[in-house]
């Protein structure tokens, strides 16, 4: 529902539907995709890559959202299957955006009572992206 009120053009009605499915799924790459483009709609960059990073703590093998991430760290060589481990020692701003965001995703999964999806979103940050916490 998030999407369609999205290409109606009412990104703000889509917002609120995508983060009720971010609620029920918070491991889906593909809210997290829409939500960066809503946000994207409202002119809300800061929070688009916010979402974007989050995301990638997630789902680091995303092909979505590494393009979506190429796009945003142009200066960064984000290619299909990227290795973001190897990634996060030549764009030491992308490694620490991703840590940080890693940080708040995994507090917002604990306080929304998706303990399991806490653990893991911490595990790809320290095995996929050299987080440390």
């Amino acid at each position: 529902m998030g999407i369609t009120r999205l290409r109606l053009g009412g990104a703000s009605q889509a917002l609120e539907a995508l983060q009720h499915a971010r609620n029920l799924k918070p491991s889906d790459p593909e809210v997290y995709i829409n939500m960066i483009a809503a946000y994207r709609n409202l002119h809300n960059t800061s929070q688009a890559g916010q979402i974007l990073l989050e995301g990638m703590t997630l789902a680091p093998q995303d092909p979505q959202l590494l393009e979506e991430l190429a796009r945003a760290y142009p200066s960064c060589p984000i290619g299909p299957g990227a290795d973001l481990l190897h990634l996060n020692r030549q764009c030491p701003d992308l490694h620490q955006h991703l840590c940080e965001a890693e940080k708040t995703l995994v507090h917002w999964l604990a306080d929304n009572t998706y303990a399991k999806e806490a653990s893991q979103a911490e595990n790809q940050a320290r095995d996929h992206l050299g987080c440390r916490n």
